[in-house]
C-alpha cells in the first residue's frame, strides 16, 4: 500500500495539529480552508497560510517553514485581546491581527533569505 506523501508545510500543520491535540476537522472549521486544500500532495498556497496563521497565530512561523526552532512562539504576557462587543471591533482587531502577522512573517523571510545565502556562500 502506497502513502500518500505531502508537503512539508501541510506534515508540520498535521504535527502541529497533533501536539496541540485538534483535529484538522478543526483546522478546516476554525481556519475556513478547505479539507481538499489539505488532503491534495501540493503545497499550500499564500491564502490559506495566512488564514491559519490568523487563527494559530501562536505558531512559530520559522519552524512551519524550517522546521528549526521551537513549534510554539512565546506569548508577550503584556499584550490583551480586546473584548470584541461589535461586528465592526472585531472586523478591526482581525485586521490589525493580520497586518502585525504578515509584518512579523515578512521580517522572517527576509531572516531566512539571509540565513540561506550565508550557508550558499559556505
Amino acid at each position: 500500500m502506497k502513502t500518500k506523501k505531502f508537503s512539508l508545510l501541510k506534515e508540520r500543520i498535521r504535527l502541529f495539529a497533533e501536539c496541540q491535540g485538534i483535529s484538522m476537522r478543526e483546522i478546516y472549521e476554525k481556519t475556513g480552508i478547505s479539507d481538499g486544500t489539505f488532503s491534495n500532495s501540493s503545497g499550500l498556497n499564500e491564502d490559506s497560510l495566512l488564514k491559519f496563521f490568523s487563527y494559530f497565530s501562536d505558531l512559530n512561523a520559522n519552524w512551519l517553514l524550517t522546521g528549526c526552532g521551537s513549534m510554539n512562539i512565546e506569548k508577550d504576557i503584556h499584550t490583551t485581546s480586546p473584548t470584541i462587543t461589535d461586528h465592526n471591533t472585531g472586523d478591526k482587531y482581525i485586521v490589525d491581527l493580520q497586518k502585525k502577522l504578515i509584518v512579523k512573517l515578512e521580517i522572517e523571510v527576509t531572516e531566512l533569505k539571509q540565513n540561506r545565502k550565508t550557508l550558499d556562500f559556505n
